[in-house]
């Protein structure tokens, strides 16, 4: 059981590398403190809906600057488990 939980572990972590990796590569400006994403900056004009689920499923981010053309209500919903921005 072990070794699952460690395979497991390996392989969502890089899944999650390859992640940051496609926001990096459509421009995003990611900051992470102690291994986990803290801060994303990202002008979203070439984002697709796959690329804004990918954005939303980092459940760590706190500040989040986002712009862009491809904003809309419908891609906005897409960034709601995002639930530990600071609204300060």
């Amino acid at each position: 059981m072990k070794l699952f939980v460690v395979l497991l572990s390996i392989l969502c972590g890089g899944l999650r590398a390859a992640d940051v990796a496609s926001l990096q590569k459509l421009g995003a400006k990611v900051t992470e403190t102690a291994g986990v994403i803290t801060q994303v900056q990202v002008k979203c004009d070439a984002f697709t809906a796959a690329d804004f689920r990918t954005l939303g499923s980092f459940t760590t981010i706190k500040n989040l600057t986002i712009s862009g053309k491809t904003i809309t209500d419908d891609t906005l919903a897409l960034l709601t488990g995002l639930v530990e921005l600071d609204h300060g």
